[in-house]
């Protein structure tokens, strides 16, 4: 509750009467559903501030074939003709390579960040994978599968020397799972 002090019927008058014309003038808003632009151009869409180590990355792992090398390793993991088309392997990879520490924590700043959008190459219109189909593919490819995109991107990392294999890091903190 609200205590308020109003100085001389006056004021208390024209206080009243202010309020009572909000209170009046108030109708319960509903949630416009159409969309807010029809049409959107290049120019229109704000430019990430971490785009530019996306775009370098993207262009680094385009150049050298990561989404035929991930690809062709997936394939046996993969029906032929059965179910509906699943989440690319480069692009599931390139997930990964976010370096966040669970499948949720990967899935939200993609589908928010402009950034990480372009770097995983969907459009503003497309919606981004949801953290099942990231956990789906984690159980559905092998260790060993990982193992060699990984070595992939570490190698094509040194070689380009964006990264050093002088020190190693070992990060063996125990986490509480969050099965909600």
């Amino acid at each position: 509750m609200c205590h308020l002090t109003v100085r001389g019927k006056r004021h208390l008058d024209s206080f009243l009467e202010s309020r009572l014309f909000y209170a009046e003038s108030m109708v319960l808003g509903t949630r416009n559903m159409e969309p807010a632009l029809r049409t959107l151009t290049a120019d229109d869409v704000p430019k990430a501030p971490t785009a530019r180590f996306f775009n370098r990355l993207n262009r680094l792992l385009e150049q050298h074939g990561f989404d035929a090398f991930a690809q062709d390793l997936c394939q046996p993991f993969y029906a032929q003709r059965l179910g509906r088309p699943s989440l690319p392997p480069g692009v599931y990879f390139r997930m990964l390579l976010l370096g966040l520490d669970s499948e949720r924590r990967i899935a939200l700043p993609a589908a928010n960040s402009l950034g990480m959008r372009a770097f995983l190459g969907y459009g503003l219109h497309q919606s981004t994978p949801d953290h099942s189909t990231l956990s789906r593919m984690r159980r559905l490819l092998s260790m060993e599968v990982h193992e060699q995109v990984f070595g992939w991107c570490l190698d094509l990392l040194l070689q380009w020397g964006l990264a050093s294999d002088t020190q190693v890091a070992v990060d063996a903190t125990t986490l509480q799972a969050n099965a909600s």
